[in-house]
């Protein structure tokens, strides 16, 4: 038993599985492309049989494990392929949860019926098999390395306000200490008068500026468009369209 099996990775699994010998009843939710796609694989329909399956109608699956229970007595291998995708550009705090709570009961609930379903067919079987298909989407290594690029963007996001945050404060307190140092220890001294001490710390604090903004440039934290904008991290990253489980749509019909 295929499900979600009129193109796609199911149908793939059903023309191995006729290959190896196996009677396969393909399913899908559209009983026309079952038919269509169980006719490609075998025109004469006695190793590939189409049926009508709706992984999320519990009085649908009854039916067909009866059939199947009438016509071939066991089931050898259950291969759970249907699937359907929820809203994969929604954000948690604002999607519509619609969509969602449909996707869970095809691709978790959808599945567990069918297992309970034929489960006593299952056991009939001397080498029983479920086969549960899924994707990277969903798994949670690559969920994890999304959370830890995230992370090290904002780490480096970080970094950046660090940096100019040291420059902007260097830039105002060395002035102002050359100030308070030649105060405290020059304005005492007759020969230099503050009247002429005035220009000369001047001089420092214009020359100490450019000695400091040269050693920020020189960093690459300052100008030369080194420094990244700083800004938040992209909502794209979590994009499903990046993960190398985007290939793997929904196969239910």
């Amino acid at each position: 038993m295929v499900t979600g099996a009129s193109r796609g990775i199911g149908f793939e699994v059903c023309r191995q599985l006729s290959a190896l010998g196996y009677v396969v009843v393909l399913g899908s939710r559209d009983l026309r492309r079952a038919e269509l796609a169980a006719k490609e694989l075998d025109p004469d329909q006695q190793r590939v049989i189409g049926v009508h399956i709706e992984v999320d109608n519990s009085v649908n699956i009854d039916q067909l494990a009866e059939w199947i229970s009438a016509a071939y007595g066991r089931v050898d291998v259950i291969v759970n392929n249907a699937a359907t995708e929820p809203d994969l550009w929604g954000i948690a705090g604002t999607t519509d949860l619609s969509p969602v709570a449909e996707a869970l009961d095809v691709n978790l609930f959808g599945t567990w019926r069918v297992v309970q379903a034929l489960l006593p067919l299952l056991r009939s079987s001397p080498r029983p098999r479920i086969v549960n298909v899924s994707s990277e989407s969903g798994a949670i290594a690559l969920m994890s390395a999304a959370v830890a690029d995230i992370n090290t963007k904002i780490a480096n996001d970080q970094n950046e306000v660090v940096k100019r945050l040291t420059v902007i404060a260097s830039i105002l307190l060395v002035p102002t200490f050359i100030v308070g140092l030649y105060g405290q220890n020059f304005r005492h001294i007759p020969e230099l008068a503050w009247g002429f001490g005035y220009w000369w710390s001047w001089g420092w604090i214009i020359l100490t500026t450019i000695l400091q903004l040269a050693f920020f440039r020189w960093l690459g934290w300052i100008g030369g468009g080194q420094v990244r904008e700083l800004k938040a991290p992209p909502l794209q990253t979590l994009d499903p369209r990046t993960l190398r489980g985007r290939r793997r749509r929904a196969t239910s019909t």
